[in-house]
């Protein structure tokens, strides 16, 4: 997946990922914009990500590729 801004003030922004894994979730915290692929879940449970904006509000873009 892939996340970008979307706003007319882009700025970084905080990224946490948190997903299934055989044994209990994983959590991946980074920085935005940017990706990650998530590869070993086998497409089990259900994915969670949140943002928070360094700066002002901003609306983020996820892209998703199944």
């Amino acid at each position: 997946m892939s996340f970008d801004t979307d706003s007319l003030a882009p700025s970084a922004f905080g990224v946490e990922i948190e997903y299934p894994v055989s044994n209990g979730m994983k959590r991946i915290s980074t920085t935005g914009p940017g990706s990650h692929q998530i590869t070993d879940n086998n497409g089990a449970g259900t994915d969670r990500i949140r943002f928070k904006s360094y700066s002002i509000g901003q609306v983020i873009r996820i892209i998703y590729n199944a």
